[in-house]
Formats: structure tokens, sequence, C-alpha cells
């Protein structure tokens, strides 16, 4: 490395810790083209466009950086993780194990993998690589998280809010961990420890739009529906794109307010949104039928069905 390269190199990196990455990028540019063969400065220059969003531009430097050293084990995580980003889950386990060949205590790796590994329905795997993060590096606390993730979907909720109660105590600002406690806890009926839970989630994230929306429905549990309004309404105005709350101020303004048109109106939007949202199809076909719109209950019975939505199974199975 010439006297030149290395400059470039440290401005670069001066410049990342400032968060300035469009000059960042510009130097470490600049030192590929004085020297093309060096494996990290293309997997920088890929990390800094991340940071600039443009994650095809990052992937294609990660697969340079790569092809330039095969056992450089981080930019084998780092391509996974754009990978993982895309929905190329088996992609992404593939480079994750690579890594972990080459460095078995790349902890990333692991609640990475375990990540993909969910998305593709390998419990088991998710919650061994989680356990195995968590060996590495006992006070990491996303894989805690993640693992509570795995317990509560697979019933165990006692157990998931061990998981996120570590998660939490080793990151006190972690609101993902508080978000999901409560999503236990509320499982659990325990409807007031939910509660807090969620509140303390959007104390650490204001625009945390999916705890609005679970502490509407844990307020409306307890008959607090005042305010459980205003969680829904608020969910929306920070996240108008996400379409569970629009979907659970339906139900709300169907089964509370009695308003079957204003419901309709709502779960409409969660299916513009989401077009595979199969509770939204089912909750539709309920007001469907209030309405005397039977063609139209059966039909989205049917959508909801078609979805995997266990009630409109077992309601289309008594239809037969």
């Amino acid at each position: 490395m010439n006297q030149t390269e290395l400059e470039l190199i440290n401005k670069a990196k001066d410049s990342f810790s400032k968060r300035i990455f469009d000059q960042a990028l510009k130097f470490y540019t600049d030192a590929i083209n004085i020297n093309p063969s060096n494996s990290i400065t293309f997997f920088e220059r890929g990390k800094v466009y991340e940071r600039l969003r443009k994650n095809n531009l990052a992937y294609n430097d990660y697969c340079k950086s790569i092809e330039l050293n095969s056992s450089f084990a981080e930019a084998l995580k780092y391509k996974g993780d754009i990978l993982n980003k895309n929905k190329k889950y088996n992609l992404a386990i593939e480079d994750y194990s690579k890594a972990l060949l080459i460095n078995p205590k790349l902890v990333n790796a692991y609640n990475n993998r375990g990540l993909a590994k969910k998305m593709i329905n390998d419990l088991s795997g998710a919650a061994e690589d989680f356990s195995i993060a968590i060996e590495i590096k006992p006070n990491f606390a996303s894989p805690y998280c993640n693992r509570g993730i795995i317990k509560d979907i697979e019933g165990d909720l006692k157990g998931a809010i061990e998981d996120y109660t570590k998660a939490i105590n080793f990151n006190p600002k972690f609101s993902t961990a508080f978000n999901n406690r409560g999503i236990a806890r509320e499982k659990l009926k325990e409807f007031e420890l939910a509660i807090k839970d969620y509140t303390k989630a959007i104390e650490l994230n204001k625009k945390f739009a999916n705890a609005y929306s679970n502490r509407a429905i844990a307020r409306i549990e307890i008959k607090d529906y005042v305010l459980a309004l205003e969680d829904l309404n608020m969910a929306i105005k920070i996240s108008p794109n996400f379409a569970m709350p629009y979907l659970n101020r339906g139900v709300f303004k169907q089964e509370i307010l009695k308003q079957d048109k204003e419901a309709l109106s709502d779960i409409n939007q969660a299916l513009k949104l989401n077009s595979k949202y199969s509770k939204a199809f089912y909750q539709r076909a309920l007001i469907k039928k209030s309405l005397g719109d039977i063609e139209g209950y059966e039909s989205d019975l049917n959508n909801a069905a078609n979805l995997g939505h266990k009630k409109s199974i077992e309601l289309l199975e008594k239809f037969k």
C-alpha cells in the first residue's frame, strides 16, 4: 500500500465516522483506482454504499472483496445481509455458513443466519443459531430477543418473556424487545403489564406504529376504548402504509362502535395495502355478513381460507 492510498483510506474512515458518507465514498473510490486489488477497500466502500441505501452497489463491492479474498468472513457475512434484506434467504444462509466455516466466532453471522432460517420456517435451526450466538457473546441482546420470537411462535410464552427480559437487561433501550414482551404478556392476558411494555417501547421510539397498534388492542381488552382509538389513529398517522392498524381500527369500529360501513372502509384499506392479509379477508367477511352480503361473505371467507386462515377454513367446512 503506497502513501497516497493509505492517506485516502484514512480520510475515508474519518469521513465515515463523521457520517459524511458521500465524502467517504469518494475517498474509497480514489483509493480503489490506485489499488484495485485491495479487498478491504472494496469491503469498506460496500459499507458506505449501504449507508447511502445503495444496496446493489454494496452487494457488488462485497462480491469483489470476496473475489479478491475468498477467506474474507466479514465480507461473506455482509453479502449475506444484503441477500437477507432482498428476501433471498437460502442464498443468505449459504453465505453466513461459509463465513462461519472461516470464522466460527462471528456472532452476527449466527444471529442473522437465524433470522434467515426463521423466514424459511426452520424454527429449530433458527433457535439453535440464536443460542450459539448467545453462547459466544452472552451479553448480546439481539439473539435473546430473536430466540424469544421463536419461543412465542412455538407457544412457550413464559420462555419468550424470559428471553425478552434478558434482552432488555442487556439493552434497556431495546424498544423491539419491550414490544415483543408486551405481545407475549397480552397472549397470557396480562393486559396491564402488556400496556406498560408497549408504552415503554413507544417512549423509546416515538414512531413505533406497531407498538401503538398493539397497545390499542390491549386497551380494548380492558375496555379503555377512548385511548385505544387514539392509539390506532396514531399508528395510522405514523405509518399510513402499514396495514395492521387499519385492520385493528376496522375491528374496533365493527365490534365496539357497531359501525359496519366505517369498519368496511378501514378493512378495504388494509387489503389495499396487503392483498394477502388473511385476517383482513376474514374480518371483511364478517362485516359483509352483517350487512347482508352473503355472496361477499362467502367469497372473502374463501380468500382467507386460501391464505391459510384457520377460522375461515373451519367455517367453510361447516357449509359442506
